[in-house]
């Protein structure tokens, strides 16, 4: 479909972005909620490339992740 999951509108989720001391300690309790038992970390913010995302590969590479260009998501409402 020519759609990435990483641009697509998703409704329900949630990132949230806290301190590194405190991390575990939010995911424990939003993991006790029934609506946040598949709460996971998925990154961590660093100084090695300051305001940049990496993605690591599954085949064990890093790669830039681009901003999309304009609104990948056709709007019907």
């Amino acid at each position: 479909l020519g759609i990435s999951p990483l641009e697509v509108a998703n409704e329900g989720k949630a990132v949230l972005v806290v301190a590194e001391q405190a991390a575990e300690h939010v995911l424990k309790r939003l993991q006790k909620h029934p609506l946040g038992r598949n709460t996971a970390i998925i990154g961590r913010v660093t100084d090695e490339h300051r305001g940049r995302v990496i993605l690591d590969t599954r085949v064990g590479g890093r790669r830039f992740l681009d901003m999309p260009l304009g609104d990948p998501v056709p709007r019907i409402c």
